[in-house]
């Protein structure tokens, strides 16, 4: 396995995601029905796949693995994805936290969670350009293939760690869903 494919899959299963919760954001600012269980779902992704297996897959092994490297401005740029995971965490903590007082009849909560849920999204879509615009091509250009293979298994101990299998098949039938729903608000737009 390949840990640079690995994170550029990760991060297509994460763009999914954040196009969902545009739509969510979009409907709830346009006072559209939405599905409040939809969103805890992916706050459940957020919190487990993304913050547990994707941001530990970085942190713990990904990013040590580079600042190895010694390459110019490499740690600025580690540096500031970490600051970034933290912020996005934060986010992310906002928006469960708004779901929670929603749900106990705060109808005033609502446009946070919709301007939470934003915030995050131009965060990782910028996060993740940045690491598959410059990082993932730094790693290929650096890391050998010996490397590669060892940082290959240590993710796979974080994502065994973090997401059993069982979790690995739901997330599947989530994105697939969420893929749907997205995709079928994309023809629709270009349809009128």
């Amino acid at each position: 396995m390949n840990p640079i494919f690995d994170l550029k899959g990760e991060h297509d299963a994460i763009q999914v995601v954040l196009s969902a919760m545009k739509k969510l954001a979009s409907d709830i600012r346009g006072s559209k029905q939405f599905d409040l269980f939809r969103i805890a779902q992916i706050l459940e992704f957020l919190q487990t796949y993304i913050d547990h297996s994707h941001h530990d897959k970085e942190e713990e092994i990904f990013f040590p693995a580079l600042t190895e490297c010694s390459t110019p401005r490499i740690a600025d740029t580690i540096n500031l994805l970490m600051d970034e995971h933290i912020i996005a965490r934060g986010y992310r903590k906002e928006i469960d936290f708004k779901l929670r007082e929603y749900v106990g009849g705060h109808a005033n909560a609502l446009e946070g969670i919709a301007t939470d849920m934003l915030n995050y999204i131009s965060l990782e879509e910028n996060h993740i350009k940045l690491e598959n615009e410059a990082l993932l091509p730094m790693a290929e250009r650096f890391l050998n293939k010996t490397k590669l293979d060892c940082i290959s298994s240590e993710f796979k101990h974080i994502q065994n760690r973090e997401i059993r299998q069982s979790k690995h098949l739901e997330y599947y039938i989530l994105l697939r869903k969420l893929y749907a729903e997205t995709s079928i608000t994309q023809v629709r737009k270009f349809a009128y």
